[in-house]
């Protein structure tokens, strides 16, 4: 195991340091109050993704195809958006493309304007296996701000 206050690879102990109780290595546990003495394999994470999963998403140009559907059924943004229960705010900033549709309302959009809006797009692939053991430490976590 690694130790979670330096990052060195023989974390052996588990150290009561400041309250914490921290897994650490000999030199980092006189830092505190040994609690235990613990004999653990390193234990390897292994992700392996590479199913492509299709994903959805808004096609581009979106705001156009919407405005000129609607002037086409000629409706005005008020009267699409009580018709589809949506705020016109909310259409005249999706027209303006100030807004991107959520996958819900651009569905929604499609199916009360007869338009194509969503298409489906692969997602490639990600293999993220590694060989490595695979732990964090306190210094990984920190955020450090500049002054």
């Amino acid at each position: 195991m690694q130790c979670e206050v330096c990052g060195a690879k023989e974390a052996i102990f588990k150290a009561n340091i400041e309250g914490t109780v921290l897994t650490c290595c000999q030199k980092c546990s006189k830092l505190g109050k040994q609690v235990s003495n613990i004999q653990q394999k390193n234990i390897v994470l292994k992700k392996s993704i590479t199913k492509e999963e299709p994903a959805e998403e808004v096609i581009e140009d979106y705001g156009h195809y919407i405005k000129t559907a609607r002037e086409k059924c000629g409706l005005s943004q008020s009267e699409i958006s009580e018709k589809i229960n949506e705020r016109e705010s909310l259409i005249q900033r999706i027209e303006s493309e100030k807004a991107l549709p959520s996958i819900a309302l651009a569905k929604k959009l499609e199916r009360f304007l007869g338009i194509k809006l969503v298409e489906i797009v692969q997602a490639s692939k990600v293999n993220l296996a590694s060989d490595k053991p695979f732990s964090l430490t306190i210094g990984d976590s920190v955020r450090v701000r500049k002054r």
